[in-house]
């Protein structure tokens, strides 16, 4: 019982995170949608236009990662709390699969924005 309610902490804080993650996301595309229709607006390709452009870009980079970070916290934390289970030194291996994890989002994000 006692792995049962390590499992049910740690998938509670990861949906934590998974919600604040969808929440970032939906701001960012927020901004990317506001930003198009300022974008829409302004005559000219001066200066202003090259930073909402830079801006605009940003905000959906932003929105890609973060909905990469709810997939990453909503599919492979649980996987992961299950293997870490497994283990003898539950510490050393959660500390080297949170690494992992990092890592592997890392990777994720750069090949998909």
């Amino acid at each position: 019982q006692q792995a049962d309610l390590g499992f049910a902490s740690a998938i509670t804080i990861g949906g934590l995170l998974q919600l604040n993650a969808q929440r970032l996301g939906y701001a960012a595309i927020l901004r990317y949608y506001n930003l198009t229709k300022e974008l829409e607006n302004l005559p000219g390709s001066g200066s202003e236009s090259r930073r909402l452009q830079a801006d605009k870009d940003a905000a959906l980079k932003e929105h890609i990662t973060q909905m990469l970070v709810v997939f990453i916290f909503g599919c492979l934390i649980p996987a992961t709390i299950r293997v870490v289970q497994q283990f003898q030194h539950q510490l050393m291996a959660a500390v080297v699969a949170i690494f992992g994890l990092r890592l592997a989002l890392g990777a994720y994000v750069a090949i998909m924005t």
